[in-house]
């Protein structure tokens, strides 16, 4: 139990640095914050445009026809012929 309440202690303590920290270096703290909502976003618009790539490619794949052409029987093209 000793060995958890020290992790306990040694989080609180950190997260309290990290707090005192960040009221130092605000302004480095704001331009910390708006690169990591921006890498965020990124990688969330190109999640997105995989996203529909894929559904797009599966829709494609799904939707296009190709008609068949049917094969002609003897009669039908001796009666051509004539």
């Amino acid at each position: 139990m000793e060995t958890w309440l020290s992790f306990v202690i040694l989080g609180e303590v950190l997260i309290t640095l990290f707090i005192l920290w960040g009221f130092m270096h605000e302004g480095k703290f704001i331009e910390f914050e708006d690169r990591i909502i921006y890498n965020v976003k990124l990688r969330i618009n190109a999640y997105r445009r995989y996203k529909n790539a894929m559904a797009r490619q599966k829709l494609n794949s799904a939707v296009r026809f190709t008609p068949e052409v049917p094969q002609r029987t003897a009669s039908q093209q001796n009666s051509r012929a004539a």
